[in-house]
Order: C-alpha cells, then structure tokens, then sequence
C-alpha cells in the first residue's frame, strides 16, 4: 500500500511525501516481514 501528498503552493511547492508498507508471510524457515517506509522527495534544479 501506498499514500502520497505533493504540496501544491509556497516555499515548499512540490515537496512530496510517501508512506509505503509492506507485509511478507513466510514459511517456518523464514522469517516474516513488516516493513513502513515515509520516502520525502524535493525537486532540485543543479544547473
């Protein structure tokens, strides 16, 4: 699953936010997986 919001105006315009998580079942030799990730991204002009 995963959520995300971009800002739309301001000093922050195009600042996105993402929250993703993941869940992995597993067998008995292995173990199970949980995971939630917040990813921030910001746009960067370098030339």
């Amino acid at each position: 699953m995963e959520v995300k919001y971009v800002v739309q105006g301001g000093a922050a315009k195009d600042l996105a936010f993402r929250v993703r998580q993941a869940t992995v079942r597993s067998d008995s030799f292995e173990s199970d997986l949980d995971e939630v990730r917040l990813i921030v991204e910001y746009p960067l002009q370098v030339l």
